[in-house]
């Protein structure tokens, strides 16, 4: 019962939080097929290089998704990140529905055994 109630919270906050940043994306000056680039972002917050490279393999190529990211980075509505030999992208957007959403996970891996992958990878 706890379990339901928690990843229920926890799922509400995490829609409200994708709604946000779809909204984000719409209002950028952005071309469209720029925007099929920020399409994943919606769901996940910071993104791989290489697992952006797969979600958008066979619909844009490899040197395309990267003219793509400069210019997405350039206008400022991505940030980019280096770690190591790796590159992190993040939608240049703050609400106050990550940190609620950062609380409640914290709170529920103490409290629960499992939570869905879909939840944790906000």
């Amino acid at each position: 019962m706890l379990e339901a109630l928690v990843l229920s919270i926890i799922d509400v906050v995490k829609t409200a939080l994708e709604i946000k940043r779809s909204e984000f994306i719409h209002r950028q000056e952005v071309l469209g097929p720029e925007k099929l680039v920020l399409k994943p972002f919606i769901k996940r917050g910071e993104i791989q290089f290489k697992i952006l490279a797969r979600l958008t393999r066979g619909k844009i190529t490899r040197p395309t998704l990267v003219t793509y990211l400069q210019r997405v980075v350039e206008l400022d509505v991505l940030k980019r990140r280096e770690a190591g030999r790796n590159t992190y992208y993040t939608l240049n957007f703050e609400s106050p529905e990550e940190e609620t959403l950062k609380r409640r996970l914290i709170f529920a891996k103490q409290k629960l055994s499992y939570i869905p992958d879909d939840i944790k990878l906000v």
